[in-house]
């Protein structure tokens, strides 16, 4: 159901080059008052979508060994600060999987979670790690009231 594993990247040019494009979204204020990220993700851009860069290389072989990475409709990041979630949902424009991938991830920082068999159930993962679940698993990350120091940045990959 949900695959985990584990990618030690030669470098941090991939996180690095999340916070440069990051820095460059536009903020959506229709989501600011609601706590989550506040940022606006534009789906089939090359520039915002990290399967397309250079840096998500060894990324993509690990997807490829999954699943076809020819069927990936899009991917997006997210940077997620203190205080901040990222709300319950699922992936409906998926074909059938979403793979995520922590560019950078402390133990600190807020785990996603899963709800499953009516409970939410958090996966702690650190940087390097990857999941691989459903389209229609609902997860969610909740950093409400947590606090950490340093910015949380997860890649989604849509398939």
């Amino acid at each position: 159901m949900i695959k985990k594993g584990h990618l030690d990247l030669p470098d941090t040019s991939l996180k690095e080059r999340c916070i440069k494009v990051w820095d460059v979204l536009p903020y959506d204020p229709a989501r600011t008052s609601k706590g989550i990220i506040e940022k606006k993700s534009t789906k089939y851009d090359p520039f915002y979508n990290p399967h397309t860069w250079e840096e998500f290389n060894p990324v993509l072989e690990v997807i490829s060994s999954l699943t076809d990475s020819s069927k990936i409709k899009y991917s997006f990041m997210h940077v997620i600060t203190r205080d901040r979630l990222q709300n319950a949902h699922i992936h409906p424009d998926a074909i059938h999987s979403v793979f995520v991938f922590y560019p950078y991830l402390l133990k600190e920082h807020p785990p996603i979670e899963f709800y499953i068999d009516k409970v939410w159930v958090p996966f702690n993962c650190t940087t390097g790690d990857w999941l691989y679940f459903p389209k229609n698993m609902l997860h969610r990350v909740d950093g409400r009231d947590k606090d950490w120091t340093e910015d949380r940045i997860v890649i989604s990959v849509t398939i």
